[in-house]
């Protein structure tokens, strides 16, 4: 049952005076009572005697279905008995040759003096198979008796098809008649063929029909087919007089037409007997019924009307306001003592629940509305007046969204923005419910809770986050830095060193430690892209394309225990960022997918699109609303736990075990996804396996096709290189390499000492080499000196950070190309060549 919220009413004044009489109201109200218990009487008489007279019509309809299947066993007797008649071979062979001696004393002993006597016939005919009468007696009691050969059936008298039974009407007679073919001995074989035909038939007497009339226990009689004329066209007629019911029906013959009209009368003594009953029953319910009407009265008028009249008159009396009152006048009767004291009880407990539920609507922390039918406001707690900024006089009686206004103005259940009396909105979250007004069911009852604490709660949650991610970053960035320039020395040195052993397994070894330095290199590159040091190289991508690469990648990969399915939506938009990033933070995803699933499972790929609202950018960290292309990784092994989500996305944070996994994946895949401005979302739980969805901004852009670039040769020179850098390891170690490579090289550990090595002869210097990030004088500060000196001089720039904004800002400024730190002999020596070489570009981008 909804709750009926206490409301502020004014008080109003009950009547003291003139309390109405109730004795006028319950002689009206038993009158009424006595009326309708008449007429319920009345309607139950008349629904009796229908059903009185519909079961009179059934039991006329059961007698003439009884009737029909008794003549229609009259008849399968006849048949029975005729089809036995025919098998009798010796009276067919007697009847076939009449000169056989003892012939007629055979049939008048077998049939003519016993036949009719056992079974009642008048007649029977047998005829052979050319047609010839073998044998025609007629019963000479029944004079005047003939039956028309046409009715045998005397041509084409094939077994199993000309057994005849039934009632036969011939002149002014009814016959029950059979006729069956004379079967020969050996009828079974195939196209056997009758030997002859006979036929057998009785007169139906008056004395016939009255002992089938005390068998049907209905008298029974035959008319003419001619009164089938005055039958409707069911054939089936019932009539009922005062003392007895009439049901014809028409009785066909074999062939179908009409053979007799059957009637059938039956006495309705019964039913009239039942009749008389109910009407007597009817008279003495009603007399009954009076007679406890008005006892009735008389005990109502002194223990309800007396009572009554004496309470109204003391409720009368009370000044009644907001509140109902308990009744303080004394019982006038004592069996109302026991309602009073229930009536002031209940007062009591209604008192009580009007307390607790207003105390309850009052102190509530939400804001609570109470709207009627029409969305005006009935009542408002204090938290909605400070929501509103409105006293509750303002609001009551107003339509709700005219002095609350809501920026969703049908919401029954959500999230929206309320508009305050100053001007200034707040989130809110809004729940409706159900609420009885002014004694009806059409009311609600609206909760808004403020949300903007939550929010703004959030948003610094957001934000602490994402300094936490940056000072994250910020270390990354230290560490890769620093790392770079030992990687750099390290490929440089077995660079040397592989040219210059002999032995196999000297070299061997030095390409071992070539490759644990490019695998340290991919560590830094990851380092890098978590910590989001460089903007992306952005072009169209399809993220399509992207995902089938991955797939065909894992196929291959992955094993056979892993199954793989994926999904590609239509009409999905592009992305703007960079495809080799792209698909190695999707297959990052993959690769812990995997190991989430030793004993095998399904790996799922998706590609969709999605329109984000502001409710639901707000979810994801970073996100802006618009429209996202969603890539989404799922697979069916352990799933995470909550504390393992929080900090998933830490680089070196790692569930494997020791030597399985850096933990620099997922902080690759969340720099990579934040560098192209989108967001990630991760739904799991242990043992239900993990979904990642990425969301990359969709752009309108078409995918470019893009020419593969070839490799230069490596060679090297005789110009001056002037190097300039702090790592002395790395320094020495590229220098060496050059110097091997013939140019003639000036080293310097930092600007200025690279500064006045260079002002010391500017001319005598072919290209500068400065490395971006030094202490004191750094990249930015020593190119813009030597150009000040020399601005024709080439100079490559040395960074960690090869797509950081101080790097692409000495490109514009005239920088002719980028060493991506750590970088081999091969781009060492392209490079260089290139910026050397006049008839070259000046611009080189090293990927």
């Amino acid at each position: 049952m909804e709750p009926q919220l206490p409301t502020r009413t004014p008080k109003v004044a009950a009547r003291s005076e003139g309390a109405p009489s109730l004795h006028a109201g319950l002689l009206r109200l038993n009158v009424v009572a006595a009326v309708v218990v008449a007429l319920v009487l009345l309607a139950g008489l008349a629904v009796a005697r229908l059903a009185l007279r519909a079961i009179e019509a059934d039991a006329a309809e059961r007698r003439v279905e009884q009737a029909r299947a008794f003549l229609a066993r009259q008849a399968v007797v006849r048949r029975n008995r005729i089809e036995e008649f025919a098998y009798w071979d010796e009276l067919w062979e007697r009847a076939a040759h009449p000169g056989m001696p003892g012939t007629p004393k055979f049939l008048k002993e077998n049939y003519t003096d016993w036949f009719p006597v056992r079974h009642g016939d008048h007649l029977l005919r047998m005829w052979g198979v050319n047609d010839r009468v073998m044998l025609n007696w007629t019963d000479r009691t029944e004079p005047g008796l003939e039956f028309p050969l046409s009715v045998a059936m005397r041509h084409n008298l094939e077994i199993e098809r000309k057994t005849l039974a039934g009632f036969l009407w011939t002149g002014n007679r009814l016959l029950l008649f059979s006729g069956a073919p004379i079967l020969p001995a050996d009828y079974q074989r195939p196209n056997a063929v009758a030997n002859g035909y006979v036929v057998a038939a009785a007169h139906v007497h008056d004395s016939t029909t009255r002992q089938w009339s005390q068998e049907l226990q209905s008298r029974l009689v035959m008319l003419p087919p001619e009164s089938a004329l005055t039958l409707p066209a069911l054939g089936t007629f019932s009539r009922t007089t005062r003392d007895s019911t009439e049901s014809r029906f028409v009785l066909a013959d074999p062939f179908g037409h009409p053979a007799a009209v059957v009637s059938l009368t039956a006495s309705r003594a019964f039913f009239q007997d039942v009749a008389r009953s109910l009407s007597w029953a009817f008279i003495l319910s009603l007399g009954v019924g009076a007679a406890a009407l008005l006892a009735l009265w008389r005990r109502t008028e002194r223990l309800v009307t007396r009572p009554l009249e004496s309470i109204v008159e003391a409720l009368g009396g009370m000044q009644r306001g907001a509140r109902l009152s308990t009744i303080q006048a004394p019982a006038p009767a004592e069996e109302w003592a026991l309602f009073v004291s229930a009536f002031n009880a209940t007062v009591e407990a209604l008192h009580d629940s009007e307390d607790r539920y207003r105390a309850l609507f009052e102190q509530a922390p939400d804001a609570l509305f109470l709207l009627d039918g029409a969305r005006r406001i009935v009542d408002v707690n204090p938290a909605a007046e400070a929501l509103a900024e409105r006293g509750r006089d303002e609001m009551v009686g107003h339509v709700l969204c005219d002095v609350v206004p809501l920026e969703d103005r049908g919401v029954e259940r959500g999230v929206t923005r309320v508009t305050r009396a100053d001007g200034t909105s707040r989130m809110v979250g809004i729940v409706t419910g159900p609420a009885a007004v002014a004694g009806t069911d059409a009311g609600t009852l609206l909760s808004v809770r403020d949300l903007s604490e939550r929010e703004s709660m959030k948003g610094q949650l957001r934000a602490a986050h994402g300094q936490k991610m940056e000072a994250i970053g910020a270390l990354a960035g230290g560490v890769a830095h620093d790392f770079n320039n030992l990687l750099g020395a390290i490929l440089m040195s077995a660079a040397e060193l592989r040219a210059g052993v002999a032995g196999p397994e000297l070299k061997d070894a030095v390409e071992t430690v070539e490759q644990a330095a490019r695998r340290a290199s991919e560590l830094t590159r990851q380092l890098l892209r978590f910590a989001r040091r460089g903007a992306v190289d952005a072009e169209p991508v399809d993220m399509g394309d992207v995902v089938t690469n991955v797939v065909r990648l894992c196929r291959r990969t992955l094993g056979p225990s892993i199954g793989i399915e994926s999904a590609v939506a239509a009409d999905v938009p592009v992305v703007m960022g960079e495809e080799g990033q792209l698909e190695q933070a999707i297959l990052n995803l993959c690769i812990n997918a995997r190991d989430a699933m030793p004993g095998g499972g399904t790996l799922r790929l998706e590609v969709g699109s999605v329109a984000l609202n502001a409710e639901q950018a707000r979810e994801l960290d970073g996100a802006e609303p618009g429209t996202y292309t969603v890539v989404s990784v799922t697979d069916s092994g352990t799933g995470m736990t909550p504390e393992v989500q929080r900090r998933v996305y830490e680089p070196f944070f790692t569930t494997k075990p020791s030597g399985k996994g850096t933990g620099l994946g997922l902080a690759m895949v969340y720099g990579a996804v934040h560098a192209h401005a989108g967001a990630i979302g991760l739904v799991s739980a242990p043992g239900r396996g993990t979904t990642f969805h990425l969301y990359l901004p969709a752009s309108t852009r078409q995918v470019a096709v893009r020419a593969a670039r070839k490799a230069g040769p490596l060679v090297g020179g005789s110009e001056t290189i002037l190097l300039i850098d702090d790592e002395d390891t790395f320094r020495r170690a590229v220098g060496r390499t050059l110097a091997k490579l013939g140019y003639a090289v000036l080293e310097a550990a930092d600007g200025k000492a690279g500064l006045s090595l260079f002002e010391a002869d500017p001319a005598r210097v072919d290209l500068v080499i400065v490395d971006m990030a030094m202490p004191g004088l750094g990249g930015p500060e020593v190119f813009a000196a030597i150009h000040r000196v020399r601005a024709d001089v080439p100079v490559l720039v040395c960074s960690g950070y090869p797509d950081g904004e101080g790097i692409r800002a000495l490109i514009e400024a005239g920088a002719c190309g980028v060493l991506p730190k750590p970088f081999d002999l091969s781009a060492l020596a392209t490079t260089v060549r290139a910026a050397v070489d006049p008839h070259r570009t000046r611009e080189i981008i090293a990927s």
